[in-house]
């Protein structure tokens, strides 16, 4: 062992520099180096991904990238519900849907029942002395006969047996030259068609919001010098005045509303266009001075047509009276208040429903204009059973050689689409059946109804002049 000079032992004794005790739950000292810091960070984070729910777990990207992808396409999916759920009205409705969504929603019934005797009464009675017998059986051997050759040719279209029922139109029409007009595929204004509405519950309609302050002003306090209280306090006790004074309660939540809009364009009916529109003529021979049509004193045909005229422009102009009577929207078309309609099936994959639900929305703005001629301004339509013989029209379906006749009748909020018969003019005696019932209406459509279409016009014309 080594022993120590006198001159060590003399000297002071110095004590060993020792590194200070650390205190229990002090953090672990700070590395100089930027990587040290890191690593050291990275080694105090938890195993369990679970736990990493603070921010900083963002900063550790997922293991595997289709797992991502896969966690992006879900969040994507509960952000927009309605991207993954089948849309309840598609944009193109079949037959079927069409009268269920759009004409039950219009309260327009196809193929409504009623009993035969009702059914029989549709038809305008049989007059012999009225009926040309022999251009009726004219027309029908026409008809026939131009049916058969079209049923030889496997090619012939829709527009070909149209027009075969045009010519048998024509000619019937020339036992009341002047009265009676028609037009093929004319396109009916929109303002003649009933508008779909469906419920819509959401909040009222939007207001101005009124603030309403829950502290009122008060002056401005002195402000004196801070006491060490206030000094040491992070934050003031009380806000300022200014502040307080325009601080207001959140307004409370709205009530629901259920309200009826217009549904959107896909639930709306289809513009009517049918293939051949017949209705009274606006020539001068057909609105020519009757006295027995007349009511009003010194009221001539031309003057009541020229006044119609202006009724259905008058839609220019906000304050004047407007009265559509002519439905095609090349106005003037020669066509006035359409009683009966031609609607064909359109294409080869078109069905004779289509046509039924044309000929459905095409009679309902048939009657809709009889309705606004025939009602006061101040009250509500007339009822069926108290015009049912005025206001009713007529339509013919057809493909092919099959034609189906029909009657509409108004209803509650609505009409009703009653059948009256089937023919098939490859048959000669279901031929002649056809003609001659068309030939009834259309001497209806020039005696009876042009007849109540002339009062109902003066009647119109009167109460505008007496308002």
């Amino acid at each position: 062992m080594k022993r120590m000079s006198p001159a060590d032992e003399a000297a002071p004794k110095r004590r060993r520099q020792t590194s200070p005790l650390r205190e229990r739950g002090s953090p672990e000292p700070l590395r100089e180096k930027s990587t040290e810091r890191v690593s050291y960070w990275l080694k105090s984070l938890p195993e369990s991904p679970r736990s990493l729910a603070s921010p900083d777990a963002a900063v550790e990207a997922p293991a595997d990238p289709a797992a991502s992808a896969r966690s992006q396409d879900d969040a994507s999916r509960s952000l927009h519900p309605s991207d993954s759920l089948p849309d309840p009205y598609p944009a193109d409705l079949g037959s079927q849907e069409y009268r269920i969504q759009v004409l039950r929603r219009l309260n327009i019934a196809v193929d409504e029942d009623v009993p035969d005797d009702a059914r029989q009464r549709l038809l305008p009675p049989a007059d012999p002395t009225r009926l040309d017998v022999d251009r009726i059986a004219a027309a029908a051997c026409e008809l026939h006969d131009g049916a058969r050759a079209l049923l030889d040719r496997p090619t012939a279209s829709g527009d070909e047996w149209t027009a075969l029922l045009s010519q048998a139109l024509h000619a019937l029409m020339r036992d009341v030259p002047g009265r009676l007009c028609c037009v093929p595929k004319r396109s009916w204004q929109t303002a003649v068609k009933p508008v779909t509405h469906i419920h819509h519950i959401g909040p009222p309609s939007p207001q101005k919001r009124r603030s309403v302050p829950t502290l009122t002003h008060e002056p401005p306090r002195i402000q004196s010098y801070p006491t060490p209280d206030h000094t040491n306090s992070p934050a003031q006790s009380h806000p300022p005045p200014a502040l307080a004074a325009h601080r207001t309660d959140p307004a409370p939540a709205p009530a629901p509303v259920l309200r009826l809009e217009p549904a959107p364009p896909r639930l709306q009916p289809k513009t009517p266009r049918p293939d051949l529109s017949i209705g009274l003529s606006d020539s001068d021979a057909a609105w020519k001075e009757d006295e027995q049509a007349w009511t009003r004193p010194g009221l001539r045909g031309r003057d009541v047509r020229e006044i119609l005229a202006d009724l259905q422009h008058g839609a220019a102009h906000q304050d004047s009276v407007t009265l559509i009577t002519d439905p095609c929207t090349a106005s003037p078309s020669g066509l006035r208040f359409p009683f009966l309609t031609v609607e064909a099936k359109a294409a080869s994959s078109a069905s004779i429903t289509d046509a039924e639900n044309l000929a459905a929305v095409s009679a309902a703005c048939a009657l809709r204009i009889l309705a606004e001629l025939s009602k006061p301004p101040s009250e509500p339509a007339p009822s069926a059973a108290h015009s049912a013989l005025q206001l009713r029209t007529f339509s013919l379906t057809c493909e092919g050689p099959a034609h189906v006749l029909w009657a509409h009748v108004p209803a509650a909020k609505g009409s009703h689409m009653i059948w009256l018969g089937a023919y098939r003019i490859t048959h000669r005696a279901s031929a002649l059946d056809l003609v001659r019932n068309l030939a009834l209406i259309l001497h209806w459509g020039a005696g009876d109804f042009a007849d109540w279409v002339k009062r109902q016009c003066v009647q119109f014309i009167d109460r505008i002049l007496n308002a």
